[in-house]
């Protein structure tokens, strides 16, 4: 039973850290992932997840997010993940995991448990602006400038 004590210090670290609540997990269908936990912004969150996920596949793809007070988890199998985000206990959250991951493999256990802490979600400082249509440039022929001058 050692491995269970770091497991208890890193769950009681995870329990006790940050006092904001944004979390995101990015995964892709193998069961690779990359989660944040009690960012002060959901774009922080998604953004630093999404950064995880990168290193370990170029197909992460989908999303979960919350904002919400709780208890979240991330179960891993050889090829699976499940999780749960924002659940009312640990065990819930925890149960929710396993049942995600198991959908795809046998041998899925808990990796991560975490508590989400909020204290004032900041709003975006602006909002998004439209992307502008993309504009078509010519080049100038060989032996012409840019107002299409020949020298």
């Amino acid at each position: 039973m050692n491995w269970m004590r770091p497991l208890s210090l890193g769950l009681l670290l995870c329990l006790s850290s940050g006092a904001n609540a944004a979390s995101a997990i990015v995964y892709d269908d193998d069961g690779r992932y990359g989660y944040a936990m009690n960012h002060s912004t959901l774009s922080a969150a998604m953004q630093r997840a999404l950064q995880h996920c990168a290193v370990r596949s170029r197909n992460c793809a989908q999303t979960a997010t919350t904002t919400a007070v709780g208890y979240s988890a991330i179960a891993t199998g050889t090829v699976a993940m499940g999780f749960a985000l924002g659940e009312k206990t640990a065990d819930a959250a925890q149960r929710k995991a396993e049942r995600m991951c198991r959908q795809r493999a046998n041998d899925c256990t808990l990796a991560i448990l975490w508590r989400e802490t909020p204290s004032g979600i900041a709003p975006p400082a602006h909002p998004g602006h439209a992307v502008p249509e993309p504009r078509l440039y010519s080049s100038p022929e060989v032996g012409q400038d840019a107002a299409g001058t020949t020298h």
